[in-house]
């Protein structure tokens, strides 16, 4: 027999009667595991709560924050900009380590100082970034016993601390392949020393404003040209919009490093939160207050939501 839309809505009216009337008993195991997922969520709100959020409020740190998130998602007109930005981070941070093998591996050209170096290349080109490592900690740095003059020793244990300074950037290794390559580290310093120069010294008016950027880059443009061989730059890259986007990124990060490490640790506090979070509103959605009786405690706002809510998108 068929049910017309009436007899349904009419049956569907007497079972919430019956469920106002005789609510279901949620199962006290259940109960008991709520009740201690909540007690955890107080008190990660607690230490969410001691955070000065109002630092992140700041509008120069908002657009840093939004950059970030289209680049770390490859979104948008930042698609494809992670790996040159994270390159030329590497560049910046460890110039003085890629500049002093190169200059050792041209000055010091004795027979076993040029085996070293023959062996050092072969092993970069053969063997991933985390093996070539190992096999020249292993087979090189021993060798700095049985050089026999104290100038010979301090010569090699410098040239393997920079390669072990390097080997710390994921992304390390491969750019020494790159530059292993390039005779004049005279001009390759200067074209980073420029770039870095130009991302630290725009004023806040300027950083703010990727068309003053691109003026900055326009003028410079021969500099940015000589970087595409250097890193590698994607065809689609090689322009002044994504230099001048590249150059805001890395110039408001370091504007905001401090706020920046303090707002990875709100978000390190809200993925922690967000996980009993998760936990809670499973419970709750899963005992509808039209057929149980539901304790005040499933009534009460979860603390912390509010930033939860302002800051769930960079999660």
């Amino acid at each position: 027999m068929e049910i017309t839309p009436l007899k349904q809505k009419t049956k569907v009216f007497w079972k919430k009667i019956l469920y106002f009337l005789f609510p279901k008993k949620i199962p006290d195991n259940i109960l008991r595991a709520y009740r201690r997922d909540l007690r955890e969520i107080r008190s990660k709100a607690w230490h969410l709560y001691r955070i000065d959020l109002d630092k992140f409020s700041n509008e120069e740190f908002i657009q840093y924050t939004q950059i970030k998130l289209s680049v770390d998602r490859n979104l948008g007109k930042y698609q494809g900009l992670a790996k040159i930005i994270e390159l030329l981070e590497v560049c910046f941070d460890a110039t003085e380590s890629y500049l002093l093998i190169s200059d050792t591996e041209v000055r010091f050209r004795s027979p076993m100082q040029k085996t070293i170096y023959r062996f050092i290349t072969e092993t970069l080109n053969k063997e991933n970034n985390e093996k070539a490592l190992k096999v020249i900690d292993s087979k090189i740095r021993p060798l700095t016993g049985k050089i026999k003059t104290d100038h010979g020793r301090l010569v090699l244990t410098d040239y393997l601390d920079a390669i072990d300074t390097v080997a710390q950037y994921p992304l390390g290794f491969d750019l020494l392949r790159t530059f292993r390559t390039i005779h004049d580290t005279t001009e390759l310093y200067g074209i980073l020393r420029t770039i870095y120069d130009l991302a630290r010294t725009f004023k806040k008016s300027e950083v703010q404003s990727i068309q003053q950027i691109e003026f900055a880059v326009q003028e410079n443009i021969e500099v940015f040209t000589k970087l595409n061989g250097l890193l590698n730059v994607p065809k689609e890259h090689r322009n002044i919009s994504s230099y001048a986007r590249i150059l805001q990124y890395i110039g408001l990060k370091n504007r905001y490093q401090k706020e920046a490490k303090e707002f990875e640790d709100l978000l390190k506090y809200l993925k922690d939160w967000q996980r009993i979070y998760k936990k809670i509103k499973f419970t709750q959605d899963k005992f509808s207050p039209y057929e149980y009786k539901l304790p005040s405690d499933f009534k009460e706002p979860i603390p912390a939501s509010e930033i939860y809510k302002k800051y769930k998108k960079h999660l």
